[in-house]
């Protein structure tokens, strides 16, 4: 049992960029969480046995209903005006219930990937999220992402790439991911938390930006280079590229930082 989880998401299956996301508090509104923190106390290294947190998991369950009716709340409630007009949207289409981060600080982000035909994979884009309205709606993206280190990153990638070839998956894809750092071990923590299979708008915005600037993006240092062009050359498009580059980690002088370039 999960009590050091705060909040908890509720995210419909047919809905895209936080359309279909609801949230509850409930470790605020829930009347036995101080006994169910001693139960689980009282029981240490057992309580994952289900004998040692059936009891808690049961009492819990009776809270439920009244609390969700009275404190769950839809992200966008220009769609889903009350929970109960969610909550019959959520028992038609199906949906997930998915932990929220615990902690104040977090960051978005979302990787494109491609499989080929032939099965081999690559990394096609990624980038932080900027959120609109709420912090479950994604308005563009910072290009490349700077957040999570490109190796760990690319590590969790390339393992779920795998999971979808086992899956007869070909073409593209996005993974959006949460990225954090926990309050126990200070350590920083990844979590993958949606896949969208299917050409999406991050796809085609990141492949207009490479047709725009001429620009590459390094896959395993998420580094994306543009050619530096004279003002002669800037009236059409270069068709051979010099040797100046624009890149993210460079400070010499032939270089700038580009880490914001923003996708909408």
């Amino acid at each position: 049992m999960n009590l050091h989880i705060q909040r908890w998401l509720f995210k419909l299956d047919d809905e895209s960029d936080g359309r279909g996301v609801a949230y509850c508090d409930v470790v605020k509104h829930l009347n036995c969480y101080s006994w169910a923190l001693k139960e689980m106390s009282k029981f240490g290294d057992k309580w994952s046995k289900r004998w040692a947190h059936e009891p808690t998991y049961v009492k819990i369950l009776e809270e439920m209903p009244e609390l969700l009716s009275r404190f769950a709340r839809p992200a966008n409630t220009d769609i889903y005006a009350s929970w109960e007009v969610y909550l019959k949207a959520y028992l038609t289409q199906g949906g997930i219930i998915e932990a929220h981060p615990p902690s104040d600080s977090i960051t978005s982000l979302t990787v494109t990937m491609l499989i080929e035909p032939d099965h081999s994979v690559r990394l096609v884009s990624c980038g932080d999220h900027i959120h609109a309205e709420s912090a479950y709606s994604c308005w563009g993206l910072s290009f490349p992402q700077t957040s999570v280190e490109p190796k760990t990153l690319n590590e969790a990638c390339f393992r779920i790439a795998d999971a979808c070839k086992q899956r007869h998956i070909v073409g593209y894809f996005d993974i959006d991911f949460v990225t954090f750092i926990d309050a126990k071990s200070e350590q920083q923590v990844l979590w993958a938390t949606d896949l969208n299979i299917s050409y999406t708008d991050h796809v085609a915005m990141s492949q207009l930006l490479f047709y725009m600037t001429n620009g590459k993006l390094d896959a395993d240092t998420h580094t994306f280079r543009v050619p530096v062009t004279s003002g002669e050359e800037s009236s059409s498009r270069p068709k051979k590229s010099r040797s100046k580059s624009i890149n993210s980690t460079t400070s010499s002088n032939d270089s700038v930082s580009i880490l914001n370039i923003y996708i909408d």
